[in-house]
C-alpha cells in the first residue's frame, strides 16, 4: 500500500517532473489514462482484482516496459500471484534483451499456416510413372510457387531406367528456370558422373538454399540425365520451408 501511494503522489505531481516518471513497481487497481507522458518502468507491472491488462498510449504518451522483472494478473480469489495466460499486443514489440521461457514446445505435426514462420510447401512426383526423360534433355519434375518472405529451399531428384538402360551422369537443380540448372558449385545444384549400374536407379540430394522472392515466385526442380540403349523416368521432391 505504501508504494501505491507514493506512486499517486507522483502522479498528480507530473507536470513538476516534465511529465516523465520512473516507478520501480506499478500496481493498476482500474481505468488508469496517461495522455502525454513518458513512463517507464523499473520493476513488476501488476493488475488486481477482476481487471485485465490493456497498455494503451494516447497523445505523445510512451510506455516503456522493464527489461526485468514480469508482467502479473491477480484476482481477488487468487491466493498468489499468477503469469498472464495469453497477452496480446497490437502494434510493435520492440526490446533490446531476450524474450524467453523456462519451456517452449513447436509444432509436432504439419505446417504452421500460411504467411507464418515454418510454413512450408511441398511437391513430390512419385518414380512410377515419373516424367520421361530425353538424354542430355533438362526436364522439369516439379515446382513450388513460394509468397514473398525469406524461405529455405532443397530437394532431390530420382531416376527410373528400363532394364538395360546404361547411365553415365545425373544432374539436378532448384531455380526459377524452368529449362535450366543452376551452375556448378552454386547453391541449389547437385550432380554425379560415373559408370553406373546398368537398369540401377539413382538419387541425389541438393542442399537447402535461402532465397528471398519479393513477390510470389516459382522454384522448379529440374534433372538431366545421360544415358543410352533404352529409356529413364525421372521423379523428385521439393520443399520450401518459411525461415523470415
Amino acid at each position: 500500500m505504501k508504494k501505491i501511494i507514493t506512486l499517486l503522489f507522483i502522479v498528480f505531481a507530473l507536470p513538476t517532473y516534465a511529465q516523465t516518471f520512473t516507478v520501480q513497481n506499478l500496481a493498476v487497481l482500474g481505468t488508469t489514462t496517461l495522455d502525454g507522458f513518458t513512463v517507464s518502468l523499473g520493476g513488476n507491472l501488476t493488475t488486481s482484482g477482476a481487471n485485465s491488462l490493456t497498455l494503451t498510449t494516447t497523445g505523445a504518451t510512451n510506455i516503456t516496459l522493464p527489461t526485468t522483472g514480469t508482467l502479473l494478473n491477480t484476482t481477488t480469489a487468487a491466493a498468489t500471484y499468477a503469469p498472464l495466460n495469453s497477452p496480446s499486443f497490437t502494434g510493435s514489440l520492440n526490446t533490446t534483451g531476450t524474450i524467453s521461457g523456462s519451456s517452449y514446445v513447436g509444432r509436432t505435426s504439419g505446417c504452421a499456416p500460411a504467411g507464418s514462420i515454418g510454413e512450408c510447401v511441398i511437391s513430390t512426383i512419385a518414380c512410377s510413372p515419373g516424367v520421361p526423360l530425353t538424354t542430355s534433355t533438362i526436364i522439369n519434375i516439379t515446382s513450388v510457387l513460394l509468397s514473398s518472405g525469406e524461405w529455405e529451399i532443397f530437394g532431390n531428384v530420382a531416376l527410373n531406367p528400363a532394364a538395360t538402360t546404361a547411365i553415365t551422369r545425373l544432374q539436378g537443380g532448384i531455380g526459377t528456370s524452368v529449362s535450366s540448372l543452376p551452375t556448378l558449385g552454386s547453391e541449389g545444384y547437385s550432380t554425379i558422373g560415373a559408370a553406373f549400374t546398368t537398369g540401377s536407379t539413382q538419387t541425389i540430394v541438393i542442399a537447402p538454399q535461402v532465397v528471398n522472392p519479393s513477390s510470389s515466385t516459382t522454384y522448379f526442380l529440374n534433372e538431366n540425365v545421360n544415358f543410352s540403349v533404352s529409356t529413364a523416368v525421372g521423379c523428385g521432391n521439393i520443399m520450401a520451408i518459411r525461415i523470415g
